[in-house]
């Protein structure tokens, strides 16, 4: 009874928290958002899209491959108290991750001018320099994260916030003093990038000290290349492959449609991937790395799991399809031809509550083989359908391929994973039950929340 209450009331104090803080931090990111796209053409923002794709790509080579093995052995390590091996781990991974992304973004800028012509405009190489800087800041709170992660450290949630705070300052001064265009806007990004570092750099710190104060390194042989040697050939596979399908699609569809409809399509799924990142529950793959061996301890987590998140999922879906049309009509008219695309989306959102909690539960059995084989697919998949439905819907035919590549997935995950783990089987009535567990969970939760909003 011990582990469970303990189990509740992290993840409770973890969502709570992460979601009071993540719904501030998209509030401000969809208006920075709109900003931007108010400002920008849609050709323009078509461009931007591009730009940040190289970025993207950029990020794939690096060594944040490793991240979700690095974060499941070090979560075990402290929980464990195995405090050495932990420091080890954490130190050998930031010098790799840190190191590679500086390694990487001044190569990128050496070779800046050679990568924009290949974009087909004029004068691409500054934006793309500005936006190749924010390499070894993402690559450093990336790690910071980890850290928090495997700590189960709350207090450095509002530093995105503030960086995106920092951000529409930043743009709303530049429009006044120069006008606003796409290297002001990536000018403004990476002022609320370094001080989104700053701040989260202050936390890590002190925890730091905290945690491993008078701990000396004793193990010899890298960690890191344990991990790779055993895991990481898998997740380089499936990460590369990921982002390779990620990152080909915005030109596939500048390709056959051109960069408007690049534009309309990159719209309609920030705003997507904007309400898929507000779901809760993340806390679930940060906590059950400490259960994983109790299997009916493990079964029970991740039904209930399952079942909230399907069920916000779906009401998110439903909310989005009704009310986006009705808002872009009203505030951003001119993505209007966006709106079709947007009611595609919103079975995406049904899909993701399920697919997050199976992608979680596999990161966290280590099943690496998998989620590489599924990349594989994802990889092929997406770009196969995009060469005939691009030419058959336009633009459309993008969102199309974005439903039908996240379906597929989710199916492929749940089939793995049981096959793995045959007591994570799935029934409906698993779905559709409230109990005493559940009442008990939901006003805990309703508690928590007036508790922080008292304090604010």
């Amino acid at each position: 009874m011990a582990k469970e209450y303990s189990f509740s009331q992290k993840f409770i104090e973890g969502e709570v928290k992460s979601g009071f803080w993540n719904t501030a931090l998209y509030g401000v990111v969809a208006l920075n958002s709109f900003v931007i796209v108010y400002f920008l053409s849609i050709y323009e923002y078509g461009v931007y899209q591009l730009i940040l794709s190289v970025v993207a790509l950029a990020e794939s080579l690096t060594v944040g491959i490793l991240d979700d093995v690095i974060f499941s052995d070090l979560s075990r390590y402290i929980g464990n108290g195995n405090n050495i091996s932990a420091k080890k781990l954490f130190k050998e991974y930031a010098i790799f991750r840190i190191g590679s992304s500086i390694f990487l973004a001044v190569l990128i800028i050496l070779f800046s001018s050679l990568i924009s012509a290949h974009y087909g405009y004029d004068n691409m190489s500054y934006p793309i320099s500005l936006a190749i800087l924010a390499l070894p800041f993402m690559a450093s709170i990336s790690v910071m994260n980890l850290f928090f992660r495997s700590n189960i450290y709350f207090s450095s949630f509002g530093a995105p916030v503030f960086g995106e705070v920092l951000k529409i300052v930043v743009i709303f001064l530049l429009w006044f003093w120069q006008g606003l265009g796409i290297p002001q806007i990536l000018i403004a990004y990476l002022a609320g990038l370094i001080f989104s570092f700053l701040f989260a750099g202050f936390h890590f710190l002190r925890l730091y000290k905290k945690v491993f104060y008078g701990v000396k390194e004793s193990i010899h042989g890298s960690l890191v290349f344990k991990l790779f040697k055993e895991y990481g050939a898998w997740v380089f596979f499936r990460y590369i492959l990921a982002k390779i399908a990620n990152n080909i699609r915005p030109w596939l569809i500048k390709f056959f449609v051109g960069t408007e409809g690049l534009g309309l399509f990159a719209f309609a799924r920030n705003i997507f991937s904007m309400i898929m990142r507000l779901l809760p529950f993340g806390m679930f793959g940060d906590l059950l790395p400490r259960e994983v061996e109790d299997k009916k301890r493990v079964r029970f987590l991740f039904i209930r799991m399952i079942k909230y998140s399907v069920w916000l999922s779906f009401l998110c879906a439903a909310l989005s399809f009704l009310l986006l049309p009705f808002l872009v009509n009203i505030f951003l008219p001119k993505y209007n031809p966006a709106v079709p695309l947007l009611k595609i989306m919103t079975f995406i959102v049904f899909s993701y509550g399920f697919y997050k909690i199976f992608r979680i539960t596999l990161v966290v059995f280590k099943e690496q083989k998998t989620l590489a084989l599924k990349s594989f697919d994802n990889s092929v998949l997406a770009p196969f359908m995009l060469f005939f439905l691009l030419p058959l819907f336009g633009v459309v035919g993008a969102a199309i391929e974005w439903v039908i590549t996240y379906a597929v997935t989710t199916v492929l995950f749940y089939f793995y994973l049981v096959k793995a783990h045959p007591y994570l089987s799935l029934q409906l009535k698993d779905l559709l039950i409230f109990d005493k567990y559940d009442r008990t969970f939901f006003k805990k939760i309703f508690q928590r929340l007036l508790l922080v909003f008292r304090k604010v």
